[in-house]
């Protein structure tokens, strides 16, 4: 994963069976990943087991994700109205999992998206 990222992870969290890596922020094209988190088992170091990034500087708008994920649906709802709590949406395949979070304070602005394996649903952080 590293060498596909423009500045280098830096581990956070180290148990038995998971590494978890973080990155701070750095440019896109348009706008930027203010954070982007990944988690590697490890008895398959190969693989990632968990993908999340938060991006800013740009607005991706509900509609543009449903365009591109079709069968993209409703799967959690914030709880407690705090500003930073996300509604999320997400299409689940073969190959896996895609969620987008929608912020509370810019309901209409793509702020999180979260990458699963196959068999994996927990798109909070």
């Amino acid at each position: 994963m590293e060498a596909l990222l423009p500045i280098p992870a830096e581990l956070v969290n180290d148990t038995d069976t998971v590494s978890t890596f973080q990155t701070s922020e750095f440019p896109l094209r348009q706008g930027s990943v203010d954070y982007l988190e990944y988690r590697v088992p490890k008895a398959f170091p190969l693989t990632i087991k968990r993908l999340a990034f938060d991006i800013d500087r740009i607005c991706v708008r509900q509609h543009t994700v449903r365009k591109n994920y079709p069968g993209v649906k409703l799967t959690d709802a914030p709880r407690g109205g705090a500003i930073h709590e996300q509604t999320y949406y997400a299409v689940t395949d073969e190959a896996g999992t895609i969620g987008f979070g929608f912020p509370e304070h810019r309901r209409y602005c793509l702020q999180s998206v979260v990458i699963l394996p196959p068999g994996k649903t927990a798109l909070r952080k």
